[in-house]
């Protein structure tokens, strides 16, 4: 996919569903915290996209704390007070371009390098047991300890062993 996309709406649907799967696995968000100001194009819901942020591991919020890393400014020409927060908390303000081709396409480039990297570790083989080496049978050397306990009742009567 290029970085062609250029609000969240084309953005999520040019995404496959190998892409979606990626995003979700590996969660290249996380770490991240994202606050919303504006309504987003294409009337995408702001509830359904922080939902795809939370699941590809970002943290979203209501408002601006100086912990936010990005504040999605929809309308960046207008203040509201979620900007002059991020404003004085020194927070990066994207609109939905930029928030698209630098936030979402760089976590799906991500989450790809991830995938890759998963791909080429490998496991070392387990070395056989010593006791299980060579042509010879499985066969432990001690018997199973454990025993049947007596019955604790007889006739009627409670009895109780030493």
């Amino acid at each position: 996919m290029l970085p062609g996309a250029t609000t969240v709406h084309e953005f999520v649907s040019l995404l496959s569903a190998a892409e979606l799967d990626l995003l979700r696995t590996y969660r290249p968000l996380s770490g991240k915290t994202f606050v919303i100001t504006g309504a987003l194009a294409h009337d995408v819901r702001r509830a359904s996209f922080t939902a795809l942020l939370e699941e590809w591991g970002a943290r979203t919020m209501n408002e601006v704390q100086p912990s936010t890393d990005v504040l999605l400014a929809v309308d960046p020409g207008r203040m509201t007070v979620k900007r002059k927060e991020a404003g004085r908390f020194g927070v990066t303000i994207l609109n939905e371009h930029r928030f698209v081709t630098e936030v979402l396409f760089d976590a799906l480039l991500v989450a790809e390098d991830d995938k890759a990297r998963a791909a080429d570790y490998t496991i070392p083989p387990v070395p056989e047991p010593e006791w299980y080496a060579g042509d010879a049978p499985m066969k432990p050397e001690f018997e199973d300890d454990i025993a049947p306990l007596p019955s604790l009742v007889s006739s009627g009567t409670e009895t109780v062993n030493p």
